[in-house]
């Protein structure tokens, strides 16, 4: 196809659509749309939207009573002193957690270190006879002490404070 032909197209086209008439709503179409709206009852489960003048109450309501606590707390020196003070025991509890949770992180590498080692440790014959060897041992420290704090003979220091 040429650049004319398809031009005549394009004109033919166009005039058949300039011959159509352009579709326009009854006089009355949307107030009787929006009346047979208002009176149709609304499915189960739906509300009544609110009125604009109520939103628009609200909203002022709320920006006069944001307005007027900025005011008292701007020009009430105890007010003020309240207010920064709830600023500030925010901030040092922010903090307090930034702390506690930056000291459980440092205790959870250390552990996965020590858990990484013993790991390694009982992956060879020699690491896992060391580690039994050692749970032996201390085994044997820890019976060696409930021993000694424990006698049945005398009543031990241990035995005196831990009664009381």
């Amino acid at each position: 196809m040429t650049r004319q032909h398809e031009d005549e197209l394009d004109a033919r086209l166009s005039e058949l659509f300039r011959a159509v008439e352009q579709p326009e709503p009854s006089p009355g179409f949307a107030s009787r749309t929006l009346k047979a709206v208002h009176a149709a009852p609304l499915p189960e489960g739906r509300q009544r939207l609110r009125s604009l003048w109520s939103v628009r109450f609200g909203w002022g309501a709320f920006t006069g009573a944001a307005a007027a606590a900025g005011y008292v707390f701007v020009n009430l020196p105890l007010a003020a002193r309240m207010f920064a003070s709830m600023i500030g025991f925010t901030l040092d509890t922010a903090a307090a957690l930034v702390r506690f949770v930056f000291a459980g992180l440092a205790w959870s590498e250390l552990l996965m270190t020590i858990g990484r080692a013993v790991a390694m440790a009982a992956a060879t014959r020699e690491g896992t006879t060391t580690l039994i060897v050692t749970a032996v041992v201390a085994g044997i420290a820890l019976s060696a002490l409930r021993r000694l704090l424990s006698s049945e003979g005398e009543a031990s220091q241990w035995q005196e404070l831990s009664s009381q």
